[in-house]
C-alpha cells in the first residue's frame, strides 16, 4: 500500500501504479480580455484570415468544465498521482496553487522554438505536453471537457502484461468545408498511411487516454516536419497533426522483426536451451501468419548443420545465435510482427453526447446521460447556427446537470474543506 496518490492514503485493497501515472489537461478561458486582445493581435500577424471555425469564440469558450472535470477525476481516479495543467499563462480563479498535487504550466515551458507562441492552436500545444518538467512516464490526457463518469484504474488503460486499451469511433468521414479539424484528420491520415499503408482509419472516441512520453518523443523522431508545421501554427490549420489518431495508430500499426534470441526462446518448448530437429519442425512452421513448407525448414536445419560442422539434429543456443546464415533466414522467414498489444475498448464504456438547439430537447438527452454514465462522458457544446438565449439556456442546464452529478469541491478548489 502506499499514499503517493490525489488522496494522499492508502487506496482499500488497491497499490499505488507501478511506474506512477499523472494526469495532464489543457485549458484556456476564453473568456479572457486580455486572452481575446492578442488573438485579435495575432490574426493580424498571420496576414490571412484564418478560419471562421479555427478562432470562433466557443473553441475557447470557458463553462468550468476543468473544475467539475477535476472533482470527477478525484472521485473515480484518485490513484492519479499528481495533476499538470497546460495554460497560456492563464489561472482558473478558483485553483488552490498551494495544493502540492497540482501545477500549473504555461506554453514558455513546454514549446522548444519560442517564435511559435503565442498559439491559439490546441494541436500545437498538445504536440509538446510530454516536454512537462517532472511529468510521469506514463500520464494520463485530458481535454478539459473530458469527464471519468464511473470509477476506473489504471488496467482500464493499459493490462498488467503491457496490452494498450484504444478507444475508437465512427471511420472518418467528410466534415464542413474550410473546418481545419477535419482536414487535420485528413492529413494525419495521409502521414499514416504514408508509413503504414493506405486503410480505414477511424476516429478517436473522446476519452482520456493513457500516453508514454517515450513513445511521443519517438513519434516526434518519426515525422519531425509534420510536429514542426503542427507547432508553428498559431491556429488550428488543416496541416496540423491529431494527437490522439497519430498516438493511437502508431500503437496500433507499428511493427518490429522479431530478435533472434526471442524467436529461439520461442521455439525452445521443452526450454533445455537447445533446439532439436524435430523442434525445428513442429514449431518454425507457425512462427509466421501463413505455414511454411516443409523445404523452407529443412534448409534452415541444413544450414544449422553447416554451421555445427556435422550432421547433427540438436543445437545450441550459443550455436543458432552465432551462425549468421541461419539467422538470416530466421528473420527473413519470421517478418515483422505487431510491436504493441492493444485491444479496442468497448463502445459502452463512453458516451458523447450532442445537444441540440431546443433547451427542452437538450434537457432530456442530458438527463439520459447522468441516468446511467459510462466511465467516460463528454457534452458536445458547441451550439453554432442557435441564437445566443437558447444557447444560454442549454449552457445552463448543462452547468446544472454536471454541478448536481459532481456536488463535491476537490482539494484543487480554493476553500475546498
Amino acid at each position: 500500500m502506499c499514499s503517493e496518490n490525489l488522496l494522499g492514503h492508502p487506496l482499500a485493497g488497491r497499490p499505488c501504479p507501478d511506474p506512477p501515472i499523472d494526469a495532464v489537461y489543457t485549458w484556456v478561458n476564453g473568456s479572457d480580455p486580455e486572452f481575446q486582445r492578442q488573438l485579435e493581435v495575432t490574426k493580424r500577424q498571420l496576414g490571412i484570415q484564418p478560419s471562421p471555425v479555427a478562432v470562433a469564440a466557443n473553441r475557447f469558450a470557458e463553462s468550468d468544465e476543468l473544475r467539475l472535470s477535476l472533482r470527477a477525476l478525484e472521485l473515480h481516479a484518485p490513484w492519479v498521482r499528481r495533476v499538470f495543467v497546460v495554460t497560456n499563462g492563464q489561472v482558473p480563479a478558483w485553483l488552490d496553487l498551494n495544493n502540492p498535487r497540482i501545477t500549473v504550466v504555461t506554453h514558455a515551458e513546454i514549446f522548444p522554438d519560442k517564435s511559435h507562441q503565442p498559439t491559439f492552436s490546441s494541436p500545437a500545444i498538445e504536440s509538446h505536453v510530454h516536454r512537462i518538467e517532472g511529468l510521469s512516464e506514463r500520464f494520463l490526457y485530458l481535454n478539459d471537457d473530458f469527464l471519468i463518469t464511473q470509477p476506473v484504474w489504471p488496467e482500464d488503460f493499459i493490462s498488467s502484461s503491457g496490452e494498450y486499451t484504444i478507444y475508437m469511433d465512427w471511420p472518418i468521414g467528410g466534415g464542413p468545408p474550410g473546418d481545419p479539424f477535419y482536414g487535420s484528420l485528413q492529413s494525419t491520415d495521409r502521414m499514416l498511411e504514408q508509413r503504414y499503408g493506405a486503410a480505414k482509419r477511424r476516429y478517436m472516441a473522446h476519452v482520456p487516454m493513457l500516453m508514454e512520453r517515450r513513445l511521443l518523443r519517438e513519434l516526434h523522431e518519426l515525422f519531425p516536419a509534420e510536429y514542426a508545421t503542427t507547432s508553428a501554427g498559431r491556429v488550428r490549420q488543416p496541416t496540423d497533426i491529431q494527437f490522439q489518431m497519430a498516438y493511437s495508430y502508431f500503437i496500433t500499426s507499428e511493427r518490429r522483426a522479431v530478435p533472434a534470441e526471442q524467436l529461439f526462446e520461442e521455439l525452445d518448448i521443452d526450454r533445455s536451451g537447445y533446439w532439436s530437429v524435430d523442434e525445428i519442425r513442429t514449431t518454425l512452421p507457425w512462427a509466421r501468419p501463413l505455414p511454411l513448407p516443409p523445404d523452407v525448414v529443412n534448409s534452415v536445419i541444413s544450414t544449422l548443420q553447416d554451421c555445427s560442422g556435422k550432421n547433427s539434429s540438436v543445437f545450441s543456443r550459443e550455436l543458432v545465435l552465432g551462425c549468421a546464415p541461419a539467422t538470416h533466414q530466421l528473420r527473413q522467414l519470421v517478418g515483422t510482427r505487431p510491436r504493441f498489444r492493444y485491444r479496442l475498448g468497448p463502445r459502452e464504456h463512453w458516451r458523447m453526447t450532442t445537444l441540440r438547439p431546443d433547451p427542452y430537447v437538450a434537457a432530456g438527452d442530458l438527463c439520459k446521460a447522468v441516468r446511467d454514465p459510462p466511465r467516460f462522458s463528454a457534452f458536445n457544446n458547441e451550439f453554432s447556427g442557435i441564437d445566443g438565449s437558447s444557447a444560454l439556456e442549454v449552457s445552463r442546464e448543462l452547468q446544472y446537470i454536471l454541478r448536481a452529478l459532481f456536488n463535491k469541491p476537490s482539494q484543487f478548489e480554493k476553500n475546498s474543506s
